[in-house]
């Protein structure tokens, strides 16, 4: 047994049980990155020295790099010693971390020093018939005059910050009173602090003397977590005050954190040559073998999330070898991934893709700091999908992409340069991590390799739950959608509907809508975009239910739908339906086919919607080749049929009910372009002019969007009446209501302001 048996038994009660927490390493059976072998070597390494001088040894390495770990598991080699002759090491741990003043630093030092002591007096081996009462009789002296040592220290570092052998500096700092007390006991009054050393450094150097076996191993850990003036404290306690014979220190820090803080505190210009004064040898934590990090961040994952990853796929390598080679330097850094994937992870399951959440923690913990901030830019760059994905536009996408360059540059990745081989470069690989991006690496002559999105690309990141899906991006940071987002709760509930029939689907649509209706201006599109995407790659069921439900809620689709991004005039939802109507056409056949054409086109409440279509149909039937194949999904007879079932529900209609159409125009141009004459379109108009009223109630609901100069604001188009009927007169007329005194003139006056003519 070779440390206090009541220490040991504390530690193995701390015997590590979850591996990812950001412990020490208390076991060999835990012990998988090879410290174990280190701890042996170090061990050996004092052994070999002799014990009659004080030895200072430091352990350099990184914080997180393992060297808390490795003086656990030399105090387990220690542990297990066994059949020894003589008294061995007698292990004092010291943490100064924990302790929050000078004066009790040193108080607590030199107390864990008198630990040592009394576990090395019940160790002295009863075989030592001859020596043993010499030796139990210097540990008892050496006992005493410890605990008078650390009592004069303790004054003095209260006194002076510099310790002063001959007590000129506490007599000075006003505690002489104190110091004559301290020494009075031991009935030499005069005595001094290097009297007292003197005295005690005899008395251990004899018990050394007697036995070789016998040292004292201080594992100081954390000694560049303390401010720097308690530092500078603790080397000087090993290197001037408590350097006393068979005692060896072994100082864990990294060896830039130590420096700065001793060129601080001393006021030194080069810390390095200061500590080489203090420290005999330094021992460097070995290096990890290389991949001996991802290997283990691998095991543990599989451990972990069992089935949930797949170790085959290319963006696995991506991220587990390339960014995690890149970030992840230290065990610290992969506990600490570890410990906040477990974490989150169950939050986010069958909702998120868990190699995306293993990056994005990945950059948020090893790439988010000043020049290096990837994570903002990349917060930054969902949140830009985002605003495309609702409608929006963007600027600013060159300075983006420079700063991204500059990050990655920041974070290690080399440049490809064409003048120099393919070793002058190396794979970021972000095309495969986030949409829109489309190159793996950087060039010199690379441009325009970000915010490159199409629809197809984010439907399928979409699909797969990724992080740069735009509805599904916060769930990564908030456990929950974006606001503006249609959830995958309400899609499985769309699709569960659909299992039941159309009109149960178009219920639930209905009530899709409605949810966040302020927050989610584009809730149509993103439904029927989602649903298009579903029947191209052939994942949605029951399409022909889906293009039923979605003619019925269509007026409210429609009112729910983005304007296009580009100029604002088109509602997505007359190009989305178009698109969805096209892909499930395709995939009907036989009577079901039959049965969703009479659905839509022979039913007077989806006039505005079929009208659409119609017109869809009737344009891509006068196309040829390709483009007729793909936009065409009518055949001529069906066209014809459907025609004519159209224009027979549009010569029923009266003024009354074009007015309260959503979209007019699509009845009126679909009549004119099916019935290849404007006499429909006109009596029907004409019929609508007929009383002032008419006239100014038509006009108003005729007004729309023709021309972005017209600012969003709807206009009366001349252009587009002048298909029907002539426009002269009308704006004739129409001068005359604004010039009278009727109930119309002021409606009349604010139409002709919104008369719309293009230039």
């Amino acid at each position: 047994m070779m440390m206090p048996a009541k220490h040991k038994s504390q530690r193995s009660e701390l015997k590590q049980v979850d591996n990812l927490l950001d412990k020490p390493i208390y076991s060999s059976d835990a012990d998988i990155l090879g410290f174990s072998s280190v701890s042996h070597s170090l061990v050996e390494a004092i052994e070999a020295q002799p014990n009659n001088s004080s030895l200072t040894l430091g352990l350099d390495g990184a914080w997180g790099s393992g060297k808390t770990s490795i003086l656990e598991l030399m105090q387990n080699v220690l542990d297990d010693r066994k059949g020894s002759n003589g008294i061995g090491f007698v292990v004092v741990p010291f943490s100064p971390w924990m302790i929050t003043n000078k004066t009790a630093l040193v108080a607590s030092f030199f107390a864990q020093l008198g630990i040592a002591i009394t576990e090395a007096e019940k160790r002295l081996p009863f075989n030592w018939s001859l020596f043993r009462k010499t030796a139990a009789k210097n540990l008892k002296k050496v006992k005493g005059q410890l605990n008078k040592f650390s009592s004069v220290v303790s004054v003095l570092s209260t006194a002076s910050s510099v310790f002063d052998p001959t007590i000129v500096s506490a007599i000075s700092a006003g505690s002489t009173k104190a110091i004559e007390k301290l020494t009075s006991d031991s009935g030499q009054p005069g005595e001094t602090l290097e009297t007292l050393k003197f005295e005690l450094t005899k008395a251990l150097a004899e018990i050394a003397e007697t036995d070789s076996s016998f040292r004292i191993l201080v594992l100081i850990d954390d000694l560049d977590r303390l401010d720097p003036n308690d530092a500078l404290e603790v080397l000087r306690l090993v290197k001037a005050v408590a350097d006393f014979p068979a005692t060896t220190y072994l100082l864990a820090y990294d060896r830039s954190a130590i420096t700065t803080a001793i060129e601080h505190s001393v006021k030194v210009s080069n810390g390095d040559i200061y500590l080489e004064k203090i420290i005999q040898f330094s021992f460097k934590v070995p290096p990890l073998e290389p991949f001996q990090l991802r290997n283990w961040l691998r095991k543990e994952l599989q451990d972990l999330f069992p089935g949930e990853i797949d170790f085959a796929s290319k963006r696995m390598g991506v991220i587990l070898d390339r960014w995690a080679g890149k970030l992840l330097i230290t065990p610290r850094d992969v506990k600490r991934l570890l410990f906040a994937i477990r974490a989150i992870w169950p939050r986010l399951r069958d909702k998120a893709d868990l190699l995306d959440l293993i990056w994005l923690q990945m950059i948020a913990q090893k790439a988010s700091d000043k020049h290096r901030d990837l994570y903002s830019w990349v917060v930054n760059y969902l949140q830009t999908l985002e605003a495309l994905a609702i409608g929006g536009s963007i600027t600013g996408e060159k300075e983006s992409r420079e700063e991204l360059i500059k990050i990655l540059s920041k974070l290690g990745w080399r440049t490809y340069q064409h003048d120099k081989d393919n070793m002058s470069f190396d794979y970021h690989d972000l095309d495969e991590l986030l949409v829109g991006i489309t190159a793996s690496y950087m060039s010199h002559d690379q441009e325009d390799w970000t915010h490159k999105v199409s629809d197809k690309a984010m439907q399928i990141f979409r699909d797969e739950k990724r992080l740069s899906s735009p509805w599904h991006w916060r769930l990564y940071f908030a456990f929950d959608a974006p606001s503006h987002a249609i959830t995958d709760d309400e899609w499985d509930a769309l699709n569960k509907s659909a299992k039941q029939s159309s009109d149960e689907l178009s219920d639930t649509i209905a009530k899709v809508l409605e949810i966040r209706g302020e927050q989610r201006k584009d809730a149509a599109d993103q439904i029927i975009g989602r649903a298009t995407h579903d029947v191209d790659s052939a994942n949605l069921d029951f399409p022909e239910r889906w293009i039923i439900a979605i003619v019925q809620q269509a007026n409210t689709l429609e009112e729910r739908s983005a304007k296009d991004r580009v100029f604002g005039l088109t509602a997505l939802f007359d190009v989305n339906i178009k698109a969805f109507a096209r892909a499930v056409f395709k995939r009907l056949t036989g009577k079901q086919r039959q049965e969703v054409i009479a659905t839509i086109f022979n039913n007077s409440e989806n006039l505005n919607v079929a009208a659409k279509l119609l017109r869809d149909q009737f344009r891509a039937s006068k196309k040829s080749g390709h483009e007729k194949d793909e936009m065409y999904y009518l055949t001529d007879e069906e066209l014809k049929e459907v025609s004519k079932i159209q224009i027979d529900l549009y010569s029923k209609l009266t003024p009354e009910d074009l007015r309260q159409m959503s979209s007019p125009y699509d009845i009126l141009y679909a009549w004119l372009d099916v019935s290849a004459s404007e006499t429909g379109p006109k009596m029907l108009l004409e019929d609508a002019f007929q009383t002032d009223s008419g006239l100014i109630d038509t006009l108003e609901s005729l007004r729309c969007v023709s021309n972005s100069a017209q600012n969003g604001i709807p206009h009366v188009p001349e252009d587009f009446l002048k298909n029907f009927i002539d426009p002269a007169p009308v704006k004739d007329r129409l001068q005359e209501i604004a010039n009278g005194s009727s109930e119309e003139t002021d409606r009349a006056k604010k139409l002709l302001k919104l008369w719309w003519v293009e230039k």
